[in-house]
């Protein structure tokens, strides 16, 4: 029996988990690490981090095989170099899904040079200033506009503020071609992940030399790129022996986690749509050509199917929700639990409580860091409008999950207004575990919501990424068949217009309050 592993290396964790060639989940794994911030505005992270946790799900993802197909004894252990080969079942690839934007500079070696800058870093805000005076010729090359989550951004700040370091770098990195480069000893970057970083031709598909002059660094001192799915090469024999794998397993490009987490979910067409509700809540459409949205809220860039095209609209979500939690819930503060999952069945029990009750609802703002889309304002900030002395915790409760749902319907609305079709909604994450709150999102497009089987997408659709270009599948397509829909939630309310055009004025009413108040 033949394997393919799916490693996602993310923001906050990394995943790895094994399919056979059914597509069936084998294994899985996942290790948490943290990232750092040292000063105000900086979120970085130890590169060596990824590298050692990935090699441990790996290694796990191997063992539990193992055992299962009677290898070893129950009792046995992971330990570096004391993973067992398997027998009677091979790993024959391996793909590899990432967080985006993150970056750093190696040496010769191979070896960090400083932590990376991470894509919540905002450090380059001088740098985003400063591209924004040609932001016509950035946004026409590479389909977005100039933000401090993007790579270019890094270069530009360790060239200003690290010119030593930025000198003396070997060459740059994301977390893709780092991790492929530790395995194979080739750096080799993925279409999706190179085309967020403001430096990448999204139509030619490769760098830009216009736009590497801009930024100071030459193509010399950045990975190959390619499509995902192609083949980088083979594991070098020490790393296949601390894995506990085969030297000729594949190594695979995978892509952008968010398109990774597509092609687990089978948004791999266009009229397709993923909505990922995590920490953050995405909105990623398969599109026919790249997308350059005139509002710029709307992220045009590639997907992990070669030679598609994706476009991206992200907003807060998840972590609203927890720091209602955190915030307003007295039981959570007073007795934290090992599992939130509780609370929040809790929290929406009591939104659905107020729903029925029905009182005059709230309008809820949930631009608590600012806004990218589908108005792009950086001074926006949260509010609550209607309150009376009759509203509860849960009319609060449920303005707030029906505010990320409206949130989500006017990025939907905004994606078909540039001419992105979206027939087939698929939502993952922690927000669809919620039956209410995929309810209140149902409601809010007026489209059922298609809820797929998988539960890790990102690692998942690595996997089958892995397993299409060793030869188990024919095509993605056919890989994504494997795909399945456990659920479909239908729209039980009526359309309510008015809810979202009243969030639009009041989003536009208070723009020059918070702009007065940040002293903009």
């Amino acid at each position: 029996m033949s394997l393919y592993v799916g490693l996602d290396v993310g923001t906050t964790a990394v995943k790895a988990l094994a399919i056979d060639e059914q597509g069936r989940v084998r294994a899985q794994s996942s290790r948490e690490y943290a990232y750092y911030t040292p000063q105000a505005g900086w979120a970085e992270q130890d590169a060596e981090d990824w590298w050692r946790l990935a090699c441990e799900c790996v290694r796990e993802v191997v063992l539990t095989c193992s055992r299962s197909a009677g290898v070893l004894p129950a009792a046995a252990t992971a330990k570096a170099g004391e993973t067992p080969a398997l027998r009677g079942e091979r790993v024959v690839a391996l793909s590899i899904s990432t967080q985006g934007d993150t970056m750093v500079p190696l040496d010769a070696s191979g070896a960090p040079l400083l932590p990376a800058i991470t894509w919540m870093d905002t450090r380059t805000l001088d740098q985003v200033a400063a591209m924004r005076r040609e932001e016509e010729l950035w946004f026409g090359v590479t389909g977005a506009t100039p933000a401090a989550f993007a790579a270019a951004t890094s270069l530009l700040w360790w060239r200003e503020h690290q010119p030593q370091v930025f000198a003396q770098a070997q060459r740059f990195a994301l977390v893709a071609d780092f991790i492929a480069g530790r395995l194979t000893g080739r750096y080799v970057l993925d279409a999706p992940n190179a085309s967020r970083t403001l430096i990448y031709d999204i139509q030619r598909r490769d760098w830009s030399e216009e736009l590497l002059q801009r930024v100071g660094v030459g193509r010399e001192r950045l990975p190959e790129t390619a499509e995902s799915g192609t083949v980088v090469g083979t594991l070098l024999p020490e790393v296949a022996a601390d894995l506990g794998l085969s030297a000729e397993t594949l190594v695979v490009l995978g892509g952008h986690d968010q398109t990774c987490a597509a092609v687990g979910c089978g948004v791999i067409k266009p009229g397709s749509l993923l909505l990922s509700c995590g920490t953050a809540w995405v909105v990623l459409a398969a599109t026919e050509k790249p997308l350059y949205d005139d509002q710029r809220s709307l992220q045009g860039y590639c997907h992990a199917v070669p030679g598609g095209y994706a476009a991206l609209g992200a907003f807060a979500g998840g972590n609203l929700l927890k720091w209602f939690r955190d915030t307003f819930w007295e039981q959570w503060r007073l007795n934290p639990g090992p599992s939130s999952e509780g609370s929040y069945e809790a929290i929406t029990a009591e939104a659905a409580q107020a729903l029925a009750e029905g009182r005059p609802p709230l309008v809820f703002l949930s631009h608590f860091y600012g806004t990218l889309g589908p108005v792009c304002c950086a001074q926006a900030r949260g509010a609550w409008a209607g309150l009376t002395l009759q509203h509860t915790r849960g009319d609060l409760a449920l303005s707030l999950l029906d505010g990320v749902a409206l949130q989500t319907a006017w990025t939907v609305q905004n994606l078909a207004r540039q001419g992105a079709s979206t027939d087939d909604i698929r939502m993952i994450g922690g927000g669809s575990r919620s039956r209410f709150w995929t309810q209140l999102v149902a409601d809010a497009l007026q489209t059922p919501i298609n809820l797929p089987h998988v539960s890790e997408a990102a690692a998942y659709g690595a996997a089958l990424i892995a397993a299409t270009a060793a030869g188990a599948f024919d095509s993605l397509e056919q890989a994504c068949g494997t795909v399945h829909i456990e659920s479909r939630i239908e729209p039980v309310r009526a359309a309510n217009p008015q809810a979202l055009e009243r969030r639009k004025a009041l989003l536009e009413a208070l723009v020059p309050v918070w702009e007065e108040l940040q002293g903009i």
